[in-house]
C-alpha cells in the first residue's frame, strides 16, 4: 500500500511540475498567441445543450403522460372496486333479506299446517260430539225418556249453531 501512495504521490509531483513547466513557458514567451476562440465549436455546444434540454423535456413530457395515464387508469379501478362493492354489500342484503323472508313463509306454512291440523281436530271433536247427542237423543227416543230426548236436542242444535256439520241436522229431525 506504501508503494502505491509513493507511486500517486510522484505520478502527482510530475504532474504539478508539469503545469508549473507550462505556465512558465507561456509567460517566457514574449510572443503569445492569443486565445483562439472557435465559435462554430461553441455554436455547435450551445445545440448540443439545446437538443440535450429538449430531449430531457420530451423524456419528462412521456413520463408525465405515463404517470396521467397511471392515476388515471388507478382512480378508474378504485371507482370499479368500490361500484363492486356497494354491489356486493347490495347482494348481502338482499340475500340476507331472503333468507329472512324464506324463514317467515316457513314459519306461516308450519303455522298454517298447525292450525289446518288444529281445525280438522276440532272439527273432529265437534262432528263426535254432535253424533254422540244425536245416539243420546235416539236411545231417549227409544227408552221414551222425553227429558233427556229434548236435552239431546238442545245439544245438537247448540252444537250446531256453533260450527257442527249441516248435514247432520236432517239425521237429528228424523229422530
Amino acid at each position: 500500500m506504501k508503494q502505491n501512495q509513493t507511486h500517486t504521490t510522484d505520478n502527482s509531483a510530475d504532474h504539478t511540475r508539469e503545469t508549473d513547466q507550462a505556465v512558465a513557458d507561456r509567460q517566457d514567451g514574449a510572443e503569445m498567441e492569443p486565445a483562439v476562440v472557435d465559435v462554430e465549436q461553441i455554436e455547435q455546444m450551445g445545440k448540443d445543450v439545446i437538443e440535450s434540454v429538449q430531449c430531457l423535456h420530451e423524456l419528462l413530457a412521456a413520463r408525465s403522460e405515463a404517470l396521467e395515464a397511471c392515476r388515471s387508469a388507478v382512480v378508474e379501478q378504485a371507482s370499479e372496486l368500490e361500484q363492486q362493492q356497494q354491489a356486493l354489500e347490495q347482494q348481502a342484503i338482499q340475500l340476507e333479506m331472503a333468507d329472512k323472508q324464506s324463514t317467515i313463509e316457513n314459519k306461516q306454512a308450519d303455522t298454517a299446517v298447525k292450525q289446518s291440523t288444529a281445525v280438522k281436530n276440532f272439527s273432529e271433536i265437534e262432528q263426535n260430539d254432535v253424533e254422540n247427542a244425536i245416539q243420546t237423543a235416539e236411545l231417549a227416543s227409544a227408552a221414551g225418556n222425553s227429558q233427556l230426548f229434548d236435552a239431546a236436542i238442545a245439544d245438537i242444535a247448540r252444537l250446531l249453531q256453533n260450527g257442527g256439520n249441516p248435514s247432520l241436522t236432517a239425521g237429528a229431525q228424523q229422530v
